[in-house]
């Protein structure tokens, strides 16, 4: 839901530092509620940056992409996913997909 959001982390491999490009692919089934998602990092302070928003169109697979700004403080502590529900809609409680999460430096 929008009040509680969904996240999905992990502590970042050290190859991924300010200037990389992370590419996850998101799939949420047909038929779920209206949900966007956004890539994040955490910096060596625990600054938050994140992505655009694109919004999750139910029934098809979306590459989201996320170049880490070149301006945050290495190293990058945390990497992930973050999703969110419209505030007026049902919280989801079914799968999401997230799957073929590449780095590019």
């Amino acid at each position: 839901s929008q009040k509680y959001n969904g996240f999905v982390f992990i502590t970042a491999p050290a190859s991924v530092k300010p200037g990389s490009t992370v590419i996850a692919h998101v799939y949420v089934p047909t038929g779920s509620p209206p949900i966007v998602v956004t890539l994040y990092a955490l910096d060596g302070s625990w600054a938050w940056s994140a992505g655009a928003y694109p919004s999750l169109n139910p029934g098809s697979w979306i590459a989201v992409k996320y170049t880490i700004p070149a301006t945050l403080k290495g190293p990058i502590r945390e990497m992930g996913v973050m999703l969110i529900g419209s505030s007026n809609a049902t919280p989801f409680t079914g799968v999401i997909y997230i799957d073929s999460v590449n780095v590019q430096n």
